[in-house]
């Protein structure tokens, strides 16, 4: 059977004629965006290979006008092949997700978009194939974004930069649907618990949450989200996971009275949560999916625990009651079930996260603060190494004991009282000597930077980032050729505050301070940089955001 798709000129009179019958006037910004076909290379973007797409005649338009109010939104689809209704009405400055699904990739660009939306009417058609492998939600992502532009008059600075906004809408807003048709097919029911919580990045403070100091960290859009429901039995938990570079198998059953830990090496992490968690938890099946990268020092592990430690609320009813106890009882899932003995940071941001927010924790007192982080002309530009050196889990608890030496060399029993470097006199080992100045420096680094972030002071806060990651580069010694190369590269580009790596080390991420107008030019210099060493970066521009939290399923 051969389809005839409407021309451009069709969809644009019908979607102009309905906007005029639906709001009573004419639209005065039109935006399309085509969909896609891959001539070859298909599922090697994200595993660092080469795509040759190009883009379609068949377009998604996008026709609307301000309607005069401040945030409120009123969406009209005349799609064929998405789910019902076909209108929707959400707030602009309070985005959240849910149904109609078609209307997720438009609130998750909204969502994204870095300015602020006034109220909008608008009207969607497209004759781009919806579940076709066309990229239909793409191209109204793009169209989306590129209306808004229209709307607004702010116009993104780059291509990379506007399809970053799509591509994080599409991780944040899209992801629950994928998981709940899992479950559907998997399971033959609805999930009647979904939860969510995100992963992170450090923006200051490294290696110093096991060392009774204060770290900065923010949560990040990208999230793990479980949708789930008790399935009837007593105890019997059945698991499935989406997630990429995880070890098989993907399934996983135990009891949750008596849970003990081994292969798959990904549902320890659940286990643990589990295991510890103070309330009895009934039998129940659930899907996974996430878009933390793995092995990314951006605490995919941590996510996994707190929508682990969410969820179980959810199902169970009962309610931990502090942030801090939630993070705690994740802490200690991971040492117990995944052998890494692990600060507080990762768990308790996850938990505690903010939109526009950094978070100063301290990590002796288990208390944080929440640092205003916004900025019109700033962006935090997070670039994977996608390299992941084997010293990583093995140097962790070796870093950790040198660390605990030389803090007894010293005669104190937390590192809070080395008010100064004159403490490192009695340190002899000169290994040790190296961590515990790393260690000492970079508690002080983190308190200014909250203070810096605090008074808008981001070229203080550029600095000293710049200064962390030269302790971990050669007093802490977790730094890699990769990241150094990373690092260098950016800090001498223009518009470049401050870079360093983020995570454990030995691999991982960078997080780089960056001028919005200048993001394009660093990716690209960044990309032919890391050329030379054989890899390819991936880049994700990234935004303070909230917290764990429950989702109406």
């Amino acid at each position: 059977m051969v389809t005839v798709v409407d021309s451009f000129a069709n969809l644009l009179e019908t979607a102009r004629d309905v906007f005029k019958r639906q709001f009573k006037g004419s639209p005065e910004v039109v935006a399309c965006a085509p969909g896609r076909v891959n001539l070859i290379g298909e599922h090697i973007d994200y595993n660092d290979g080469f795509v040759l797409p190009m883009a379609l005649p068949m377009v998604t338009l996008i026709v609307g006008s301000r309607n005069g109010s401040a945030s409120q939104v009123n969406l009209v689809t005349l799609c064929e092949g998405v789910d019902e209704p076909r209108r929707c009405t959400f707030d602009s400055h309070n985005v959240t997700k849910g149904a109609p699904q078609w209307a997720n990739y438009v609130k998750g660009v909204c969502h994204h978009f870095p300015h602020p939306i006034p109220g909008f009417s608008a009207v969607i058609v497209s004759n781009v194939p919806v579940g076709g492998g066309l990229s239909s939600s793409a191209a109204l992502e793009v169209a989306t974004v590129t209306f808004l532009q229209g709307l607004t008059g702010h116009k993104i600075p780059s291509d990379a930069a506007k399809a970053l906004i799509c591509q994080k809408a599409e991780h944040t807003f899209a992801a629950m649907p994928c998981a709940r048709d899992v479950f559907k097919r998997q399971f033959k029911g609805s999930p009647e618990v979904v939860a969510c919580a995100p992963g992170r990045v450090n923006l200051i403070g490294e290696h110093i949450d096991y060392n009774d100091g204060f770290v900065l960290p923010m949560a990040l859009p990208m999230v793990t989200l479980i949708v789930g429901s008790r399935n009837g039995s007593a105890s019997q938990v059945n698991l499935v996971t989406l997630c990429e570079v995880v070890d098989e198998p993907r399934r996983c059953t135990f009891d949750s009275h008596n849970v003990t830990k081994g292969a798959p090496q990904w549902a320890n992490y659940v286990k643990g949560v589990c295991h510890h968690f103070p309330h009895p938890i009934p039998g129940f099946s659930a899907v996974i999916v996430s878009n933390v990268p793995v092995g990314g020092g951006l605490s995919s592990s941590a996510a996994l625990e707190v929508a682990t430690v969410t969820f179980l609320q959810g199902l169970t009813g009962h309610k931990i009651p502090s942030d801090a106890a939630k993070a705690l009882i994740c802490q200690k899932a991971e040492h117990t079930f995944a052998a890494m003995p692990c600060g507080i940071m990762d768990q308790l941001i996850s938990v505690m996260g903010q939109e526009n927010h950094a978070l100063l924790i301290d990590c002796q007192s288990v208390t944080a603060q929440q640092i205003p982080l916004m900025s019109d002309e700033l962006v935090l530009l997070i670039c994977n190494s996608n390299v992941k050196h084997e010293l990583s889990s093995s140097e962790y608890p070796t870093r950790r004991k040198q660390c605990t030496d030389a803090l007894a060399a010293m005669g104190f029993t937390s590192y809070r009282d080395a008010k100064t470097t004159d403490c490192l006199t009695a340190v002899k080992d000169p290994v040790q000597l190296k961590r515990a100045r790393h260690v000492i420096t970079e508690i002080k680094r983190t308190q200014e930077a909250s203070e810096a972030l605090s008074r808008r002071d981001f070229v203080t806060m550029g600095r000293l980032m710049v200064e962390s990651h030269q302790s971990l580069r050669w007093d802490f010694e977790v730094s890699c050729r990769e990241l150094d190369l990373l690092v260098d590269t950016a800090v001498a580009c223009e518009g470049v505050l401050g870079s360093r790596m983020t995570g454990g080390g030995f691999g991982g991420c960078t997080v780089t301070l960056v001028k919005k107008s200048h993001v394009q030019e660093v990716i690209d210099r960044i990309a032919v940089a890391y050329c030379t060493l054989g890899g390819t970066p991936t880049f994700y521009l990234a935004t303070p955001s909230a917290g764990a939290r429950l989702i109406s399923p």
